[in-house]
């Protein structure tokens, strides 16, 4: 990642860019030019969600893309839950690193993660408390998600109904 890549929330412009956004490889084809199973099937999931969305991101979420250069290098997409709740529950929608990205030892998903943490301290402010529970949702095959969420303090704390496995980080 260059000095011009900028953190920022996504704004309606960006659209396009989350359409053409791209976090995993295309699959494998046949002798015959025919997809076969995509080796990571989790990734395509998570870059057809990305690719849907419609910033800005609404009440009570945010959305979050780093740039350079006209395209977009990673999303994160967070929402507050439980409002109510003494300490809130801040989702951690998706996480994600654009395909060129990959092979940085970890350091720009630990910058993403760092401003997906922040961003969800700014939720969590914004809804008149200091501190937050951030949860995510992890394919219990998705490694380097694993190792990311490890190093920024996260257990991971349950198995969902869905397989996922849920982790949990605490912000002050």
């Amino acid at each position: 990642m260059g000095p011009s890549c900028v953190w920022r929330d996504a704004i309606r412009p960006d659209r396009p860019l989350l359409q053409a956004f791209c976090c995993t490889k295309p699959a494998p084809r046949d002798k015959r030019g025919r997809p076969r199973p995509h080796l990571r099937p989790w990734e395509r999931q998570v870059e057809a969600w990305i690719r849907q969305l419609t910033p800005p991101a609404g009440h009570r979420r945010v959305l979050r893309v780093a740039g350079d250069f006209g395209t977009i290098l990673g999303v994160s997409a967070l929402r507050i839950d439980k409002v109510l709740e003494p300490v809130p529950i801040v989702q951690l929608q998706v996480i994600a690193i654009h395909v060129h990205m990959r092979g940085t030892g970890g350091s720009f998903a630990d910058q993403m993660m760092a401003d997906s943490l922040q961003s969800a301290l700014r939720l969590a402010v914004q809804a008149s408390k200091t501190g937050a529970v951030v949860l995510a949702a992890v394919d219990p095959r998705n490694a380097p998600s694993q190792r990311l969420l490890r190093r920024s303090g996260f257990i991971m704390r349950a198995v969902l109904a869905n397989d996922l496995q849920e982790w949990a980080g605490q912000i002050p």
